[in-house]
């Protein structure tokens, strides 16, 4: 009995899997050819200079308000705006003559092509590097 039960098994195992699966005429992919809904990622859509500098603003009064940076930091004028670097970063720059250390006068927002704040520093676009991580980034 047990002989017949293990060959039964065996047997529709083997007729199941050795049906071809076509998908019936309903069964379209349409233009993308797949199952994949739409789902693959995307890359974000770029910014433009005016929301670039309006995000660098808030991030720069942000800071200022949290005692990370001068308190008149949050008063000072964008002196430049360009983007720079292999990877075509904005950098909104800052002028703040109320510093007295002249090497903290300039103050550098940098932030992607699609608006997410990289850095905040005194020094501008450093050259990007991966810390082995194979993505290149700033700090």
């Amino acid at each position: 009995m047990k002989i017949f039960v293990n060959m039964l098994v065996l047997g529709v195992g083997l007729a199941v899997g050795a049906v071809p699966g076509f998908a019936g005429s309903g069964h379209s992919h349409g233009p993308g050819g797949s199952h994949d809904r739409g789902l693959q990622a995307q890359a974000p859509a770029p910014v433009g200079e005016a929301k670039i500098v309006e995000l660098a603003n808030a991030e720069v009064r942000s800071l200022a308000g949290k005692g990370k940076l001068e308190e008149s930091w949050g008063k000072a004028g964008v002196s430049k705006v360009s983007q720079e670097g292999p990877l075509k970063h904005w950098v909104v720059q800052y002028e703040n003559v109320e510093i007295r250390d002249v090497t903290k006068r300039r103050l550098y927002v940098i932030i992607s092509e699609d608006g997410v704040v990289k850095a905040v520093n005194f020094k501008g676009v450093q050259k990007p590097h991966s810390h082995g991580s194979g993505t290149p980034h700033l700090h």
